[in-house]
């Protein structure tokens, strides 16, 4: 057995850490973890091997000191708690006197060793250079003296240890030997996954090298500069590549691998891009038929040959590439995009299926072949490949060959369009997102077949015209023989056909103002004009033209000869007007319907509300009340109906929109200010929406209440005469923000309240017109009867302090204590002045009597009746005020106190 010293420990480190830590390395017989002093453990292995093994790899770790105990060192054996020097007892299987773990000396504990300190004092060990001691090992700090304490860095050059049994002296971790323990200890497990029960710690590296190489083992070597508190070490690190280098592939996966959603946003966008260049490229390939032309010879006016246009080539060819690349890059997209098991479409929208393998093989048994026959640059190669080649032949084999090709492409193009608008249609309701869009949509299909329709009968003509000069040719009886050669312009200049040229008839023969006997029929109009050897923008209109007039006329204008193809083109043309016509209409009717359907609808309805009113017999100032509400109800809605909306949404969906709408007003009501989000959430779900026109009562003194009301848009006027009492008026205005119905909310929070609706103690009338949000009385009492922690008594506070009832008959109270007072004070003035009147009144009668004091005794007499009267005059004078004071004002009646619970819960 040999035991293993563990120094500086983190006070929080368990014996089952330790063991987690070193289990890994062999049998382990104990684990053994000081307390008093913590800071060190002792663990014993069955094998030395393995343990020799730990100290190699974990020596370092986490500012860890591991290394043999001095008894093993020795030979000695020893165990439990007093071998090998490991607690406080002298006894054990060495004999040896207690030695300090720090340094090594006998004498002292490791706690009272000064190397452990830093001191200069002591001897202090150094078996190997300074290592890297923190690690993201258990997530926390180390806390451990020898983190602390000031390091010193040995000067020797940092190599890499040659052999893995052999203790290594590097600063990098020794190689890994099949066993992922290190990994194990920095938080993940011994399979290299993430372990959550030991998170890692975190670093700052400022700078990371590119790798090394590969060891023998296939793993990576990166140097990074790690930035520690107090100063700056270089750690090499070792990540097993198990075959390539991966860092959480299976969460991210590179996008060659990513298998698409069809029904997420991106593939339909896709879809949508897709489609429009396929439009495109149908508009593109009809262009092919404009490159053969009919060039007239400037010196000869009467000499004519065929030539391809290689300008108008180029161009399209180009345009043709780059439309190839979309239908490309579609076949790679279908390789890689999920689909439905048929077998689970039972509920729901199935499970998708994202194996690559089975996606391939079900999109090669389907829709491979048709995409890839539409995605081969057929058009190209016929022009820049085989029509050089047999440039010899004849050129009506060149327009057949061509024409050919390009239906051979055009057939499998344009049926791709249906499924595709099939497929957009059924993820999205429709093809474009608004009306007109669609409505364009549908028109440019149109568009789409005049333009095939026109660069066909170009063709055609083109053929025609070629038609009539090889049968004069064969026809002629000429010195110079007429050969088909002649007919094509890369033999202008052949000296036989100059000859020719000066003795032939064919284009004046073939010119349909001279009497021939060749008839064009449809095709006459095209050589007349000189369609055929016009500059591309002109024969492209005039044939985008004739296409888009034949369509929509069903061909009727069109007089044919008996040649076979102009006449089957002619009943195609009359069949795919009919059809396509028919098609636009209603395509158009619907998209354009769907703008006015609403607009329809009201009238229809405001012309229904006006029959009834006429037939009811409703007085005219009633009438224009209800078509103002009419109208003012479309122009907020535009007939939408908001209820039934929300309605068919989930109810969190429901939650969050309503929330959005209404919290901001919920919360500028005081009462609702101080909840919570989620009585706020259940106020604001069953509020709906309100619209009132001027003049509109919302409700009347004394009538019950049945709603309240936050107002969004518009001004309210309420107002009150306490009752009908006489004289009594007070009117305030509300606007958006406030709130009136203040009395169902004291109703629906009593924990009594009866099923009879509270009166209203105030009239609401609309000024202008109002949008607001109502609050239904049976709603509002569902939340308080489900939420009973709104019963409170800092809420009664609340509500009497903002409550304009309370507010109002405060307004009153504190008037009628101001009349009061100011009558009491005028009376008593008054009281005052008359009494100091009454005195100066008597002070002169008393000094006229006393100048008159020696007159007669009834004089006497009748001053002495005098001051008895003034005193009892005086004396009812003071009754008078005493009963003014006596008199009781008329008080006004006081609002019943809220009471909103039983359980009282202040807040």
């Amino acid at each position: 057995m040999t035991r293993v010293y563990i120094g500086n420990l983190d006070s929080r480190v368990s014996e089952r850490d330790l063991e987690d830590d070193f289990h890994v390395f062999g049998v382990i017989r104990s684990v053994w973890v000081a307390r008093r002093p913590p800071g060190y453990a002792f663990i014993d292995f069955d094998d030395r091997r393995d343990a020799l093994d730990a100290i190699r790899e974990l020596d370092g770790k986490n500012g860890w000191r591991v290394e043999l105990s001095h008894n093993s060192k020795t030979g000695g054996g020893g165990g439990g708690r007093g071998g090998g020097g490991g607690g406080r007892g002298r006894s054990g299987g060495g004999g040896s006197d207690l030695k300090c773990y720090e340094c090594g000396e006998p004498g002292h504990f490791a706690r009272e060793c000064h190397s452990s300190r830093g001191g200069g004092g002591g001897r202090r060990r150094s078996r190997s250079p300074p290592r890297l001691r923190r690690s993201p090992s258990y997530g926390r700090r180390s806390y451990s003296p020898r983190e602390r304490s000031p390091r010193r860095r040995s000067p020797s050059p940092r190599r890499r240890s040659p052999s893995p049994r052999r203790r290594s002296y590097s600063r990098s971790p020794p190689p890994y030997r099949g066993r992922e323990a290190v990994a194990h200890a920095n938080g993940f497990s011994n399979d290299g996954k993430l372990n959550l029960e030991k998170p890692m710690q975190v670093y700052k590296f400022q700078k990371i090298l590119k790798p090394r190489g590969k060891t023998s083992s296939g793993d990576i070597d990166i140097d990074i500069d790690i930035d520690t508190d107090n100063e700056k070490n270089r750690m090499n690190i070792k990540f097993p590549t198990f075959g390539k280098f991966k860092v959480f592939q299976e969460n991210h996966e590179p996008w060659k691998k990513r298998i698409l959603d069809p029904g997420s946003d991106l593939f339909l966008e896709w879809k949508r891009a897709f489609l429009f260049s396929s439009i495109l490229s149908l508009f593109v390939d009809p262009l092919f038929f404009y490159l053969p032309s009919v060039s007239i010879e400037t010196d000869n006016k009467n000499s004519s040959c065929m030539v391809t246009d290689l300008n108008l080539g180029i161009v399209v060819t180009c345009f043709r590439t780059f439309a190839d690349v979309f239908y490309l890059l579609n076949m790679v997209i279908k390789f890689r995009t999920a689909f439905v098991s048929p077998s689970s479409r039972v509920f729901g929208r199935g499970e998708l299926v994202m194996d690559p393998s089975l996606i391939a093989r079900r999109y090669l048994r389907s829709e491979f072949f048709l995409d890839l026959l539409a995605t081969l640059p057929l058009p190209q190669i016929v022009i820049w490949f085989i029509m050089p080649a047999i440039r010899s032949s004849h050129a009506d084999h060149t327009n057949n060959a061509l024409v050919l090709i390009v239906l051979l492409q055009y057939v499998p193009r344009l049926y791709m369009i249906f499924p595709l608008s099939s497929q957009i249609v059924k993820a999205t309701g429709v093809v474009t997102k608004t009306a007109w869009a669609g409505a364009a949509y549908n028109l440019l299909l149109y568009m789409l077949a005049s333009h095939v329709l026109g660069a066909s009968w170009y063709l055609l003509s083109i053929e025609r015209h070629a038609a009539c000069w090889k049968s004069e040719c064969r026809n002629e009886n000429l010195p110079v023989k007429c050969v088909l050669d002649y007919l094509d312009c890369s033999s202008i200049n052949d000296n036989g056909r100059v000859k020719w040229m000066n003795t032939t008839s064919v284009f004046s023969n073939c010119n349909p103002e001279s009497s021939t006997d060749f008839n064009y029929g449809i095709f006459g109009n095209a050589v007349q004009n000189n369609v055929l050897s016009s500059v591309f923008i002109e024969k492209y209109l005039y044939c985008l033209w004739w296409g888009l007039q034949n369509l929509s006329s069903y061909g009727q204008s069109l007089s044919t000869s008996t040649f076979v193809w102009e006449t089957a083109f002619a009943i195609l043309i009359a069949i795919l007007g009919l059809v396509l016509f028919a098609h636009l209409i209603g395509n158009m009717q619907t998209y354009l319907q769907s703008i006015t359907v609403r607009l329809e609808d009201w009238r229809l309805k405001r012309r229904d509300t006006e029959e009834w009113m006429k037939h009811r017999q409703l007085p005219e100032f009633l009438r224009e009340r209800v078509r103002r509400f009419v109208q003012y109800k479309w122009l907020a809605t535009r007939g939408v109906d908001e209820e039934t909306i929300l309605r068919g949404l989930p109810t969190d969906l429901r939650r969050d929109i309503q929330r959005h709408l209404c919290l901001d007003l919920v919360r500028r009501v005081p009462f609702f200010s101080q909840m919570d989000d989620q009585l706020l959430d259940a106020i604001c779900e069953r509020l709906v929406s309100s619209l009132s026109t001027q003049g509109t009562y919302i409700v009347r003194e004394g009538d019950p209440v049945t709603e309240m009301l936050f107002i969004i848009r518009g001004k309210l006027e309420s107002s009150t005469t306490n009752g009908g009492r006489t004289g009594f008026f007070n009117s305030i205005t509300l606007r958006p923000g406030d709130f009136c119905g203040e009395e169902l909310l004291a109703w629906a929070l009593l924990p009594k309240s009866t099923l009879n609706l509270p009166s209203s103690t105030r009239t609401v009338k609309a000024l202008v017109e109002v949008e607001a949000f109502e609050l239904r009385a049976e709603d509002l009492k569902f939340v308080a009867n489900q939420f009973r922690r709104l019963h409170s008594k800092k809420l009664q506070h609340t509500f009497r302090f903002y409550s304009y009832h309370w507010r109002t008959w405060a307004a009153c109270f504190i008037q009628v204590a101001w009349r009061r007072f100011k009558k009491r004070v005028l009376a008593n003035s008054l009281s005052l002045r008359e009494y100091k009147s009454f005195i100066d009144e008597q002070a002169r009668n008393r000094m006229e009597h006393e100048k008159e004091e020696r007159g007669n005794t009834a004089q006497v007499k009748q001053n002495l009746g005098v001051t008895i009267l003034a005193s009892r005059f005086a004396a009812n004078t003071r009754k008078g005020v005493q009963k003014i004071k006596d008199v009781e004002m008329l008080k006004l009646q006081k609002p019943e106190e809220p009471d909103f619970s039983v359980e009282h819960e202040d807040d």
